[in-house]
C-alpha cells in the first residue's frame, strides 16, 4: 500500500525501520574503521593492497546489507499510482540526482578508488566541485529522497537515514584527511557547501 505523507508516522513499523537502520550502522561503522589511519598503519596490506582489502570487505558487509534490508528498485514502478506533484518531484530529484552522480564519477580515478592503480589525484574544485564538495553523495541523497516521495515506508526512509548517515558521518573523517593532503582544502572547505549550497560564500563561489 502507497502512504501518503501524512499517514507515515501512523502506519510506520518503527522496530522494523531501526533494524534495516541498524544494519546500515554495520556498514558504516565497518567502513569507516577501516579508513582509520592508525588501522592501515596496523595492518600488514598496505598502499593498493590495503585498498583493494577495503573495498573487498565493504562490499561483502553491502551485500549483507542490501540483502537485509528490501531494495528500492520496485517502488520505480510505484509512480503511476501517486499523485502529480509528488510524481514531478520524484522525477526532478532524480534527474538532479544523476546530474551529480555522472558530473561527479567523471571526475573519479575509478581504478586508484578500487586499488587497480595508485591514487594521484589532484584536488578538484572545478565544474560540479564548485557546487557541492561530494557530488557523488549528494546524487545518492537525492536519489534516496526521491523515493520516500514515491512512498514514505521503513525501507525507503532507512535507506535515506541510513546510508544518508554513513556519507554525512564519511564525509567527515573523508575531510580531515583531505585537510592534510591538500593545504588549500581548508579554504576549498570554507567556499563551498558539503552536500549543497546554503550559505551566501557558497554562491559567490559557483557564480565565479
Amino acid at each position: 500500500m502507497l502512504l501518503k505523507p501524512s499517514h507515515v508516522l501512523f502506519y510506520m513499523d518503527y522496530f522494523l525501520l531501526g533494524k534495516y537502520i541498524f544494519y546500515w550502522m554495520i556498514f558504516g561503522l565497518s567502513h569507516t574503521i577501516l579508513a582509520f589511519e592508525g588501522v592501515k598503519d596496523k595492518f600488514p596490506l598496505k598502499g593498493r593492497g590495503y585498498r583493494i582489502f577495503y573495498n573487498i570487505v565493504a562490499t561483502l558487509i553491502f551485500l549483507f546489507v542490501i540483502v537485509n534490508v528490501p531494495s528500492l528498485s520496485p517502488y520505480l514502478f510505484s509512480m503511476s499510482q501517486i499523485e502529480f506533484w509528488r510524481k514531478i518531484l520524484a522525477v526532478t530529484l532524480f534527474a538532479v540526482s544523476g546530474i551529480f552522480g555522472i558530473l561527479g564519477l567523471m571526475a573519479w580515478n575509478l581504478l586508484g578508488f578500487v586499488g587497480l592503480k595508485e591514487e594521484d589525484d589532484p584536488l578538484r574544485t572545478d565544474g560540479i566541485y564548485k557546487i557541492s564538495r561530494h557530488p557523488v553523495y549528494t546524487s545518492a541523497i537525492l536519489a534516496f529522497f526521491a523515493f520516500i516521495v514515491i512512498d514514505p515506508n521503513e525501507t525507503t526512509i532507512s535507506w535515506f537515514l541510513g546510508a544518508g548517515g554513513y556519507f554525512v558521518v564519511g564525509s567527515y573523517f573523508e575531510e580531515k584527511k583531505l585537510l592534510k593532503v591538500f593545504k588549500e582544502y581548508s579554504e576549498y572547505r570554507n567556499k563551498v557547501g558539503r552536500f549543497f549550497p546554503w550559505r551566501g560564500t557558497h554562491f559567490k563561489t559557483i557564480a565565479s
